[in-house]
């Protein structure tokens, strides 16, 4: 290895370390996946988890914009419609995807696992190009490059990027990580902060979220190389903080486009920033960490330890790293904070919660564990490589030490990774002779140890994904999901001018409408309005805090999103909509998404929750008063009563409990179906404690949802009675409060008629804009529209700025003066002029800074006299 971070081939060319290890680690990840078999060496996918609910779909929507088919700003395939420069600065933003433009959009499936491919192996690359950067120059070059090849891809694959590789976000931040540190030692030679300034900017845009994560590291990496650095000279410690803050300052200026708007979006739709502070205590037994440096101890990814595996060659490495005399005392007591401070901030409740940046993870916990995955490797390279021979009493205590912990949590390991816990024994006996022959007869022990590492590192992560297999989604099932929808979908997609929204009954994700390219209401994400959920939530729609399907729309909540088809595939569909083709039906009372109300906004219902239908009946008496109701409700009594007695009565009805709390208990009730209106059941009570039965068909489980819901009857045969069963699960109590509705059909009809007489001329631009035109009133006039509230729309009415009102507590209102004409609305999201303009100034400033550097820079060594240059 020269002094460029190179090998030397027999034909004296030199190759780029880096490169070796990012050949060998992508060589590794094929392995993997034909030992899996996952595509393309086997029928399964690598869409699981979230990648599976979430990730696909938003990249599906992600290449459409790219390829100039959508907006970067706003998504209608997003829940009722939603702000997608947020999407994108948390899931999308990663430069990897351009790699999507590649693929056809039906195959998006295939570029998750080339990018998935590609970020593990430059992780690996990028971890070996650091060890390099901090690496002494010596006789054993050659013997270095295959440690730091192992050590590398021990990084890459890691405990921490293979159990969370479907967070593939994320990994861009794993990516940078040794970038940024490699460059934070090397920052007074040159223009070294220019290159951290582009490190800290791709860091930024990449994925704020794990960018906040990196940049807290990054800070107290720099602390330590300020303090440790030989130089007195209060002067080059002033400008390394003066390089390492205006880097970061200036990274995050140029970002402000960005991520200005995304804070709004967490801010008012998410309510994620201001969480409360978490008491002290503690999230696990402190001795149950060690454990997790092992193979084999993959325990999931809700309710785990953190995933810290970065192979045991790390624990002989460390110990040997502090009880070196070739580093000095101060550096090795900083060192040793970071770590503590590191593990403190999993152990700490408190401290991972400012880690995360103060969130509480739902799923996922220990974002951060990659931070002590690399100090580790750091550390253990430099008490192996760099560090001199340790001696046999420091190795042989840690040997047992470690013999000890995998004795003690030996029942850590499943059947099916039991040969790990024998492996792992031996490995406690072969680490600590080969590091200490290391020294000794470098050539022999390398090669030894870097098999070695590469063995526990690939067991390690089939382990992982071998387990993932029992719920990876197969290749051709997604495909063939894609293609069936599609197919049905795209010809009815709106054509230029037009607005209106579609759905279907078959769901696989809440975020179809994006995987597939449509106007729907589902949505999920960590970036979704709950007030839009809140407000599908209380339209009857099947919807939780930040997600939403099509499950539970009446004819009136259909006409007022503007639903104007539904493909119901082979499913008996809605007997009062029309025929459009194969499983295709039309609403023939979709409404426009511009609305005007009888009796201005004050005649809007405040929405309360488990009330649908009342809502739905006060909001179309807003829009048309009537001389009648246009619902009618009627209360269901149970036919069969099973292991219940009646406990006590209340004004919403009886309530049961168990008499043998060991058995199963039920309410039976006969539902008849209307003959003439389309009718539904309300089911108030049902969560998470029951199983429902409708006419022999289960439709719903205990671990459904969360949500009171509709039972649409519209698909049954008019007249038909139907069997509806109620069984508890875990509950002991139950409220017998089933309520069957139903809707005036040739009301809402005549209401429709009368609407659409004053419907004014909308045009849509295919992407945020909408133009309208009125026939001029001489009175003020209140507009419903069916587009979420955000406040980053923009209302022109005859030229003129107007405001937008929030309605329903989720939807835009508009109050059209006297005489209006034309107006026009428009999107672009809330705080993305000021984020661009800062942007711009922070750009400016960092050219005129290079110009300045690059004409007054003082000439200095290019490399320290013991270190290689990392770029």
């Amino acid at each position: 290895m020269n002094s460029q971070g190179e090998l030397p081939t027999p034909g004296h060319k030199r190759v780029p370390l880096p490169l070796i290890t990012f050949f060998l680690s992508g060589l590794l990840f094929l392995l993997l996946l034909a030992s899996n078999g996952i595509f393309p060496f086997g029928k399964l996918s690598l869409l699981i988890s979230d990648m599976n609910s979430q990730y696909i779909d938003f990249m599906m929507e992600y290449r459409r914009v790219l390829a100039g088919q959508g907006s970067l700003f706003y998504s209608w395939h997003a829940g009722m419609g939603m702000n997608f420069l947020a999407i994108i600065a948390y899931y999308l933003a990663s430069p990897f995807n351009f790699l999507l433009l590649l693929f056809p959009e039906r195959n998006i499936i295939d570029a998750v696992t080339l990018i998935t491919g590609l970020k593990l192996t430059c992780a690996a690359a990028a971890m070996s190009w650091y060890l390099n950067s901090i690496s002494k120059t010596n006789a054993k070059q050659r013997i270095l490059a295959l440690l730091l090849i192992g050590f590398g891809l021990l990084y890459g694959f890691s405990g921490y990027t293979v159990a969370y590789s479907f967070n593939i976000m994320w990994l861009d931040g794993v990516i940078l990580l040794p970038l940024l540190c490699g460059v934070i030692e090397q920052l007074n030679r040159r223009n070294r902060w220019v290159w951290l300034t582009l490190l800290f900017t791709i860091l930024l845009l990449s994925q704020f979220y794990i960018a906040y994560m990196v940049i807290l590291f990054c800070g107290l990496y720099a602390f330590i190389q300020l303090a440790i650095e030989s130089q007195p000279d209060p002067k080059e410690k002033l400008g390394f903080l003066l390089k390492v803050g205006g880097s970061l300052a200036l990274a995050a200026g140029m970002s402000l486009f960005l991520l200005l708007p995304t804070f709004f979006v967490l801010k008012n739709n998410m309510g994620l920033i201001g969480q409360a502070f978490p008491d002290w205590g503690t999230n696990f037994s402190l001795p149950q960490l060690l454990i997790k440096g092992f193979p084999g101890t993959f325990d999931g990814v809700k309710g785990n330890l953190p995933h810290v595996f970065t192979g045991l060659i790390t624990f002989f490495g460390v110990s040997a790293y502090f009880f070196s005399g070739a580093f000095s005392k101060k550096e090795r007591i900083l060192y040793a904070l970071l770590l503590v401070i590191l593990i403190a901030s999993f152990w700490l409740k408190p401290l991972a919660f400012i880690w995360h940046a103060l969130d509480h993870p739902s799923w996922f916990p220990y974002r951060n564990a990659f931070l002590l995955t690399f100090l580790s490797i750091s550390l253990a390279y430099r008490g192996i490589a760099v560090g001199g021979q340790p001696r046999k009493l420091t190795l042989i205590l840690q040997a047992v030490l470690l013999a000890t912990i995998l004795a003690f949590y030996r029942d850590r390991f499943t059947e099916a990774t039991r040969y790990l816990a024998f492996f792992s024994g031996l490995l406690i006996v072969l680490y600590p002779v080969l590091v200490w022959r290391y020294h000794s007869r470098p050539s022999q022990a390398s090669l030894l140890l870097v098999i070695l590492m590469l063995i526990e590192c690939s067991l390690n992560a089939n382990g992982i994904l071998s387990h993932y297999t029992l719920n990876y989604l197969p290749r051709q099932t997604y495909l063939d999901f894609y293609d069936r929808n599609r197919e049905a979908l795209f010809p009815l997609l709106p054509t230029d001018g037009e607005f209106y929204r579609l759905e279907k009954s078959e769901i696989r994700t809440y975020n179809d409408p994006m995987s597939i390219g449509y106007p729907g209401i589902g949505h999920f994400s960590s970036n979704a309005s709950t007030a839009q959920s809140r407000f599908l939530k209380k339209m009857g729609f099947d919807c939780y805090a930040t997600w939403c399907m099509y499950r539970g729309g009446t004819v009136f909540s259909d006409a007022l999103l503007g639903i104007r088809y539904l493909f119901t595939g082979d499913q008996t569909g809605n007997r009062f909509y029309r025929s459009a083709g194969a499983g295709v039906q039309q609403n023939p009372y979709a409404l426009p998404p511009l609305l005007f109300l009888d009796d201005g906004f004050e005649s809007l219902p405040s929405l309360e929750p488990d009330q649908p239908i009342e809502h739905q009946e006060q909001i179309m008496q807003a829009l048309l008063k009537a001389g009648k109701p246009y619902t009618k409700s009627s209360r269901l009594f149970p036919s069969k009563i099973n292991n219940l007695t009646l406990f006590h009565s209340n004004e919403d009805g009886d309530v049961y409990a168990k008499v043998n709390s060991g058995d199963n208990a039920s309410l039976v009730y006969t539902v008849q179906v209307d003959p003439t209106d389309p009718s539904y059941l309300f089911l108030p009570n049902i969560s998470l404690n029951y199983d429902v039965w409708l006419d022999g068909e289960q439709i719903f489980s205990k671990s459904g949802n969360y949500t009171p819901f509709l039972v649409d009857l519209t698909s049954f045969e008019a007249g038909s009675d139907l069997e509806l069963r109620i069984e508890l699960a875990d509950q002991t109590e139950i409220s017998d409060d089933v309520t069957l509705y139903s809707f005036d059909y040739q009301q809402i009809s005549e209401m429709v008629k009368v609407l659409s007489r004053n419907f004014p001329v909308v045009s849509f631009d295919g992407r945020t804009g909408f133009t309208a035109q009125f026939q001029p009133a001489d009175h003020d006039r209140a507009m419903l529209t069916s587009i979420p509230f955000d406040a980053g729309w923009m209302v022109q009415i005859d030229g003129e700025k107007a405001e937008i009102k929030k309605a329903l507590d989720g939807l835009i209102g508009i109050v059209v003066p006297a005489h209006t004409q034309r107006m026009e609305i428009a999107f672009l999201p809330y705080g993305f002029q000021t984020g661009a303009t800062l942007s711009a100034v922070s750009l400016f400033i960092f050219a005129i800074l290079i110009g300045i550097s690059s004409r007054n820079k003082i000439k200095k060594p290019l490399t320290a006299p013991h270190q290689t240059d990392p770029m």
